[in-house]
């Protein structure tokens, strides 16, 4: 599994992301995550929230920056008209988080093929009730498998010491 491996570099800028990415010389391999300052049309409570508040030019910026990048991009945000028709042809995905006021329907977005192998499955479900059914039957099915495995060990050994016992020609090995 890939998460099993060790990262070779690592480096966490706290700058202005507009600055960065533009200076920065991509060779392709990074994933950058824009964890901005959400769009302020799109939350529920309209006042400033952020010490730093992006303006709808610099959220249009911002977007036209990730957009150039020669690598993969994630941003989350609010669902909104000018995120939807910027990032048109990208995959997105909603989720319910937890915000200043309650539970909220978050948004990423990417630019990368969506991952046919899941780093982990420990948040595989919508919601903590059908993560639970889910760590329930996946440990059902592991018991089973132990338990057949278990029965088809046993009447392997029960049908070698048969054959041995009463020479059965062409089934003794």
């Amino acid at each position: 599994m890939w998460s099993d491996k060790k990262a070779i570099d690592f480096e966490l800028i706290h700058d202005d992301a507009v600055n960065f990415l533009r200076s920065y010389e991509f060779t392709g391999k990074e994933l950058v995550y824009c964890d901005h300052p959400y769009l302020r049309e799109t939350r529920k409570k309209y006042a400033r929230i952020y010490k730093y508040e992006y303006t709808r030019e610099q959220h249009i910026k911002l977007l036209e920056v990730i957009k150039s990048l020669p690598c993969m991009v994630m941003i989350s945000g609010y669902e909104s008209k000018l995120y939807t028709e910027s990032l048109k042809g990208w995959h997105s995905h909603s989720y319910k988080a937890g915000c200043h006021h309650g539970i909220a329907t978050e948004w990423a977005w990417m630019n990368y093929p969506v991952p046919v192998e899941l780093h982990g499955y420990r948040h595989l479900g919508d919601g903590f009730r059908e993560r639970e059914r889910i760590r329930k039957k996946s440990n059902r099915w592991i018991a089973l498998i132990h338990a057949n495995a278990s029965i088809h060990s046993c009447s392997r050994s029960i049908h070698r010491a048969y054959v041995h016992r009463h020479k059965i020609p062409g089934l003794a090995r």
